[in-house]
């Protein structure tokens, strides 16, 4: 077994006791539609994001545990992220307003999950979420829109 196997049964551990889908298998190259991939080079996992043939970032995880922490957040921030599309779908259906939209509804369901998976993870998926939020505030109608209790202070964000 080599070592992306094996960060993919960790992985698998600890999603499938918080997700009922399994965690999708982890791309070992590029596919040129940005679609993060894993290499294992020097020792180390490097989780790379490259899009018809550019490269856009690479990051050296610092071990097992950090490269699966970041691929669940890029797996769970699309589940989340895609739950709530088809949440607001349903209502702009019930209520004929489509444009109710807030961040902090999709932040907030990645740190919950984040945290169900590895407590570690979720307080890292939610330092994440209040920087953005220092740089990029709430507006007011997305405070309006938010169905989750909002952050409070910046030691706060769930």
């Amino acid at each position: 077994m080599n070592a992306i196997d094996t960060l993919y049964d960790y992985i698998s551990v600890l999603w499938t006791k918080v997700v009922k889908t399994p965690f999708p298998p982890i791309p070992r190259r590029a596919r040129g539609d940005g679609t993060v991939y894993v290499e294992w080079r020097r020792g180390r996992y490097w989780l790379i994001c490259e899009e018809r043939g550019e490269e856009y970032w690479r990051r050296e995880a610092n071990d097992m545990d950090d490269a699966a922490s970041q691929l669940m957040s890029i797996v769970s921030s699309a589940l989340v992220r895609d739950r709530e599309l088809e949440f607001r779908q349903k209502q702009a259906g019930r209520s004929g307003d489509p444009e109710r939209y807030s961040r902090w509804n999709w932040m907030y369901q990645e740190i919950e999950l984040m945290t169900d998976i590895k407590e570690s993870y979720g307080a890292r998926t939610r330092a994440h979420y209040e920087e953005v939020l220092q740089r990029s505030p709430l507006s007011q109608d997305e405070i309006d829109a938010a169905r989750y209790p909002l952050p409070t202070s910046r030691s706060d964000a769930s």
